[in-house]
């Protein structure tokens, strides 16, 4: 049984852009949404970010240099989201506001892991990943509520309290749990990319199968989100990558990765509870997009040659 475990655990790991994409298709369907509600997404997420902070460890954080990556913060997650909300008011519209979103969400847990595999700086990775989770619930509301107006009706406080459940507590509990049983996070740490991945499929089959009609009625919707997700998340990496140019091989991976590899499913679950159904769907058509510019991004990126 555990032999059984850990094979499917390896599989689900290894090819968890398929399996989120399949879990899209199958959730189209199968009405998934009778079996675990809506509700129960914030707490779902919950469960990601815990999973993904039990990765950190309390020495990690204790070695960075946060001084060294409070420049690349304010460019990516600050200089970049407001240029993009602009640039997109002039080209794409009707998708700014998912835009803004999807350029102010928080690096991806993934994010140290695909730096180490691919030779870049994983303490710049997992800074960052650090820094953006713990200020997302801050910035986001705040972003959206300089931004939006009267276009869109957003309350920046219910954003910024399911933000703060979905991120800071977590990684509170993460902390107090190395306090005070230090002895379990090991286990923790062996099953969190599995079961991150597991409940970010649980989180993707919800939220489709609650709104597959609107998925279904509206092809040409997806498939034109699913484009811009690509060039979004091109442009992202390609940004990260030039901006770099007189760094050493390892900081422009570093960098590359830090621009592109954001947190979507923090995305898609808080565009399901507090933006229109177009913002919605183009989030969870971007996490095709996220799966495909990511896997392209590592197969360039382990071409470069070190120095």
């Amino acid at each position: 049984m555990i032999e059984a475990y850990k094979t499917l655990r390896h599989v689900v790991t290894s090819y968890f852009g398929l399996f989120m994409i399949g879990a899209m298709l199958v959730a189209l369907v199968l009405p998934f949404d009778m079996l675990i509600p809506s509700s129960g997404i914030p707490y779902l997420m919950f469960g990601v970010v815990f999973f993904a902070a039990s990765k950190i460890k309390p020495d990690d954080i204790k070695a960075l240099h946060f001084g060294d990556i409070a420049g690349i913060y304010i460019l990516r997650f600050l200089a970049v989201p407001f240029a993009g909300f602009f640039l997109a008011q002039w080209l794409v519209p009707d998708y700014k506001f998912a835009v803004l979103l999807l350029l102010f969400l928080p690096s991806a847990a993934t994010l140290p892991a695909v730096t180490m595999i691919l030779k870049g700086n994983p303490m710049v990775a997992l800074g960052l990943l650090a820094l953006t989770s713990v200020l997302a619930p801050f910035v986001i509301p705040a972003g959206y509520g300089f931004l939006s107006g009267a276009e869109i009706s957003i309350d920046s406080w219910s954003m910024f309290k399911s933000l703060a459940f979905m991120i800071l507590a977590p990684i509170v509990l993460c902390s107090v749990l190395y306090k005070t049983t230090p002895k379990i996070m090991p286990h923790l740490r062996e099953n969190a990319s599995f079961m991150s991945i597991f409940l970010i499929i649980l989180i993707i089959m919800v939220i489709v199968s609650a709104k597959s009609t609107y998925f279904i009625e509206n092809p040409m919707v997806v498939l034109h989100a699913v484009v811009l997700g690509l060039v979004i998340y091109a442009a992202l990496y390609a940004l990260g990558w030039s901006l770099f140019g007189h760094k050493p091989a390892r900081e422009r991976i570093s960098y590359c990765l830090a621009f592109g590899n954001t947190n979507i499913s923090v995305g898609i679950s808080l565009a399901f509870m507090h933006l229109p159904e177009r913002e919605m769907l183009a989030m969870v058509s971007w996490e095709i997009a996220w799966i495909t510019s990511l896997s392209a991004a590592q197969y360039a990126l382990s071409k470069v040659k070190q120095r």
